[in-house]
């Protein structure tokens, strides 16, 4: 397998496609019911098959990525070539909690609550998008690009103050 089988939650949600995926393998209904009875590793082969399929064209529709902990934040710009990073922490760790989405939403309020801007970029090591496999296995999460926008404009905004 390239990624995991996909989770019982995760298979329900997609069941229409599973289905689809099935069909066009040519294992219909009767056919699948037969196989997971009499034939349970070949019932797994598909579902791995199926899991990695999806996982796919998962990873790959994904931009951007996030990590937080109580005061520091790491995100991530998923490009084809290169994952490009942001992460920054709390100027003042006690003031909030930002696992917590609404004081992250708070403390995004005044850019002045956080500091220690750090920005990076790697060329992937083993692939787009098994290296976005491996991070969401560590706890990242997709997310729409506007924080990295935010976050990016303040720190150019930052550093061109530095150099005047």
């Amino acid at each position: 397998m390239k990624y995991r089988i996909l989770r019982d939650n995760e298979l329900r949600d997609l069941e229409p496609q599973l289905k689809h995926f099935l069909i066009v393998n040519g294992v219909h209904d009767d056919e699948w019911k037969r196989i997971n009875s009499e034939d349970p590793d070949k019932a797994i082969e598909l579902v791995q098959i199926f899991s990695d399929n999806m996982l796919q064209r998962f990873y790959e529709s994904i931009e951007y990525l996030e990590k937080r902990t109580a005061d520091r934040c790491f995100l991530f710009r998923c490009q084809q070539e290169k994952i490009e990073m942001i992460t920054f922490s709390l100027a003042n760790k006690d003031a909030f909690d930002i696992t917590n989405t609404d004081e992250f939403q708070q403390a995004l309020a005044d850019p002045e609550n956080f500091d220690d801007y750090v920005q990076g970029q790697k060329v992937y090591t083993v692939g787009r998008e098994q290296e976005i496999h491996a991070m969401m296995e560590q706890g990242h999460r997709p997310i729409k690009g506007d924080l990295w926008e935010f976050f990016s404009t303040n720190l150019k905004k930052t550093q061109n103050d530095s150099i005047t």
